[in-house]
């Protein structure tokens, strides 16, 4: 006699408690939580361009320089002190400004540090903006007070600058101030 013995194989599912996951569903948690964190990322974004922070960003690379203002950029300075500002295409905070010089208008170039600079205070506050109004009053004609002047930079940055930019804009005089 012969005995045969034929497997079956039998799949066997075991039921599922309630309340367990499927391991899909495991895997895609991590990558829900992914898309989450991008969301809320992207909206702390939309609040802080809204709100004007981030803006305090105003270096770029030069590779002469070392560094320079930043090209037309908004500016929140909440540093010692609050102003809002723009860099224009040359990195100057004064509005449309020209580089040559109109006929009739004495033009001075400020030069310096974080002080002359001045970005702690709205541009028509600055003492740069004060001497040009002073002296259209005093010279009894047109003055143009260009503010040049740059956080940071050493007196061999600010002649090189002079140099590289501010002489393209043909001043009559150039001063230049540090904090001591």
């Amino acid at each position: 006699m012969t005995n045969t013995i034929t497997r079956v194989k039998k799949s066997v599912s075991l039921p599922r408690e309630p309340g367990s996951k499927s391991p899909w569903r495991i895997l895609t948690v991590p990558a829900q939580y992914l898309i989450w964190l991008l969301v809320f990322l992207l909206a702390v974004e939309v609040v802080l361009t809204f709100a004007g922070l981030g803006e305090e960003e105003i270096f770029a690379l030069d590779r002469e320089l070392g560094t320079r203002h930043m090209t037309d950029k908004s500016v929140t300075w909440r540093k010692e002190g609050y102003a809002r500002s723009y860099f224009n295409h040359d990195g100057l905070r004064e509005g449309a400004l020209t580089k040559a010089k109109p006929a009739g208008t004495l033009r001075i170039a400020l030069m310096g540090d974080s002080l002359v600079e001045g970005l702690q205070v709205p541009i028509n506050e600055t003492f740069g903006k004060e001497l040009e109004r002073k002296l259209c009053e005093e010279l009894a004609q047109p003055v143009q007070v260009i503010n040049f002047a740059t956080s940071g930079y050493s007196t061999a940055q600010e002649y090189m600058q002079l140099q590289k930019q501010v002489l393209g804009y043909a001043p009559d005089l150039v001063l230049v101030g540090y904090n001591a």
